[in-house]
């Protein structure tokens, strides 16, 4: 019973104590945001979704260089994705998904 109890606390902080450098995706959506959810959103939550789209992005290999989101430019590429995204979103009724494609050609990230 003790061994369970001590692998479950265990367990519990490993989850509680994530990577610094990535702890502001997990205030994101890995699944994203529709226009209603992301003009509702707060800052933090934007970059993290903005961050989470990347990752995916890169995973099914939409992105032209690696290196946008490795560990070093990941949070500063999601700040310029979410930048973009709230800059268009006043002039544009097209979904998210759709402005989040163009905000990766814009900034020159589309593989393509």
């Amino acid at each position: 019973m003790i061994k369970k109890l001590l692998v479950m606390v265990g367990a519990l902080s490993l989850f509680g104590c994530g990577d610094a450098n990535t702890q502001w995706l997990s205030k994101g959506y890995s699944v994203g945001l529709d226009r209603a959810g992301w003009m509702s959103a707060d800052a933090d939550t934007q970059l993290g979704t903005a961050g989470h789209w990347l990752k995916s992005l890169q995973k099914n290999g939409f992105l032209n260089d690696e290196s946008i989101t490795s560990e070093q430019s990941l949070k500063e590429n999601a700040t310029l994705l979410m930048e973009c995204l709230n800059a268009a979103m006043p002039f544009s009724d097209q979904e998210t998904n759709y402005l989040v494609a163009d905000c990766v050609k814009v900034n020159g990230w589309f593989k393509g």
